[in-house]
């Protein structure tokens, strides 16, 4: 994995997710017979985009400590990071990862996950990290209905109508959870992706 700027990582991070809630906007057609038979697409397509914003959350937390760790690249705030002692390529921070997991595979998309990894490699933005990554996060619902997507049974059930009734929609699905409008006119999923890249911002710094 080539090291690139935070900044490149963080326009990365903003650009596919902007093309998530394009998606979730797109319009459905009117006429018959496809204004009967895409409303189940469209409807899958969201629920989607669900998995795909935790995918692509993860993987830009994952990508944050690895070029923190490899150095040689500038935050936003325009700071020179210099590479981690005892790391010499990415495999080297991924075997960091594992361990911080216990062996599992190194779950990314969790914030304080993330900042356990770079705290236990010491990056030398270290506290930007951790400012951004432990600011107030979506990530934590975002995981409940994703996981409710995926994997629907009890358990997961549980947690997603822990969520949902806490946003005041205990008796919706997720793919109307996601289309709810919160104060100010933008559907939930909007708002999710603007707070992580809030979050993604500061963590860049």
């Amino acid at each position: 994995m080539v090291a690139r700027s935070l900044r490149e990582r963080y326009a990365h991070f903003v650009a596919r997710t902007d093309s998530l809630v394009s998606g979730l906007g797109s319009p459905l057609p009117q006429n018959r017979p496809y204004s009967e038979t895409c409303p189940p697409i469209h409807k899958y397509g969201r629920l989607k985009l669900v998995i795909r914003l935790q995918l692509l959350w993860g993987e830009y937390c994952r990508e944050l400590v690895v070029s923190s760790a490899l150095g040689d690249t500038h935050t936003l705030s325009g700071k020179l990071l210099t590479r981690v002692a005892g790391v010499s390529r990415a495999t080297d921070i991924v075997n960091v990862a594992t361990i911080v997991s216990n062996g599992r595979p190194p779950p990314w998309h969790q914030p304080g996950f993330t900042v356990r990894v770079a705290a236990r490699l010491d990056v030398q933005n270290l506290f930007e990290i951790r400012q951004g990554l432990s600011a107030v996060s979506p990530a934590d619902d975002l995981r409940a209905v994703r996981d409710y997507v995926v994997h629907p049974n009890r358990r997961t059930k549980v947690r997603y109508l822990t969520v949902a009734q806490r946003l005041g929609s205990h008796t919706a699905g997720p793919d109307s959870l996601l289309s709810t409008l919160l104060p100010g006119g933008a559907t939930l999923f909007e708002a999710w992706v603007a707070d992580l890249q809030t979050i993604a911002l500061i963590a860049a710094q």
